[in-house]
């Protein structure tokens, strides 16, 4: 699942610090994927941080907000829980964040510290032109590229940061103008980013699932080639099971969403219940049961499949299904209707 929100580096003085704009976060609770793109001007050049405006990308990152401000950031007492929730000193954090919480981020025991952001928001201060629709397109190419990038220097004026914005969003939407594009576009562009993302990061779920159907496959055909090989002839019931097995399997190959592999599971939960059905002699017993032993295991490892398939599915289909960009934003938000409080500056 893919949530976003702001934080407020000028912590509610924007009016006298002009140039503090606020930081867009987006995180996939399912990958831990993670992007933050940081649009203060000003920031205090440090020596490992030159203060310029950019993007950051964290292939795994643990995240979770705390109402206490300060907690200490030195690893010593962070850890991470067995469903990936942050702790600390203990006690584990919020998973979803409420304005002026504080965002705490961390990639584990190989980062020296945790890194603490500036209170959350839901009301961003963004450079004139931009708003939440144009940080969704930059972070989720950013989870697509899976690279960081630098937007302008620290030290650049406001108008040249609503510039280097507007020219990241133009390239993301094939070069057009960008007083041109429409909310539209923008809406279809996001849903094609979530369905890049969704393949790319449901990748192994998938083809663990064609694996585990191909084994199906393989097990069924060697439990017919042995009853082939003794010289019986099947009966009905057996003839019946088997190919129900097969039609199942065939559509678990061709599913493309969670209905679809929900269909299939649900057909393949019944194909392996015939299976334990079918009733054989002492005889035929001895000779068929390590074969149909396999068909059935592989068809529980199918099941386990689909349904991890369909877990990391599910998250990324409403937002590909979204009927209007109210709609997908609602979606993404941590804290609601973020759009409808957007301050825009101009210098």
């Amino acid at each position: 699942m893919i949530i976003s929100w702001f934080t407020d580096p000028s912590k509610g003085t924007f009016s006298t610090k002009p140039r503090k704009f606020s930081s867009y976060y987006q995180y996939d609770t399912e990958t831990k994927h993670f992007t933050r793109i940081r649009l203060e001007l000003d920031r205090t050049v440090k020596a490992h941080d030159a203060g310029d405006t950019q993007g950051m990308y964290k292939k795994t990152r643990y995240v979770g907000f705390s109402d206490v401000t300060n907690l200490p950031t030195d690893q010593t007492d962070w850890s991470f829980n067995e469903d990936d929730q942050l702790v600390y000193n203990g006690d584990v954090l919020k998973s979803t964040p409420s304005p002026n919480d504080r965002t705490y981020d961390w990639s584990g025991k190989d980062t020296v510290k945790v890194h603490r952001g500036t209170p959350v928001t839901d009301s961003p201060n963004l450079p004139e032109g931009i708003e939440p629709k144009h940080l969704s397109l930059i972070a989720n190419q950013t989870f697509i590229s899976k690279d960081k990038f630098t937007l302008t220097k620290g030290n650049a004026s406001v108008d040249d940061l609503s510039k280097a914005l507007k020219s990241k969003v133009s390239g993301i939407m094939g070069g057009k103008d960008f007083d041109k594009i429409t909310n539209e576009e923008i809406l279809e562009k996001l849903k094609s980013q979530v369905g890049k993302i969704r393949a790319i990061e449901t990748k192994s779920e998938k083809d663990s699932l064609d694996k585990s159907v191909t084994d199906v496959e393989e097990s069924l055909n060697k439990l017919e080639e042995t009853i082939t090989e003794r010289g019986s002839t099947p009966d009905m019931k057996f003839e019946t099971a088997i190919e129900n097995a097969r039609k199942v399997v065939e559509s678990a190959k061709t599913a493309k969403t969670s209905g679809d592999i929900k269909k299939s599971l649900s057909d393949l939960k019944e194909a392996r219940t015939s299976l334990d059905g079918l009733e054989w002699t002492v005889e035929e017993n001895s000779i068929l049961q390590a074969p149909l032993q396999k068909s059935k295991d592989a068809l529980d490892d199918v099941l386990k499949a689909g349904e991890d398939w369909t877990k990391a599915q599910e998250s990324y289909e409403n937002l590909e299904e979204s009927k209007s960009l109210e709609t997908y934003e609602s979606e993404i938000d941590a804290i609601p209707e973020v759009e409808d409080t957007v301050v825009s500056a101009v210098e």
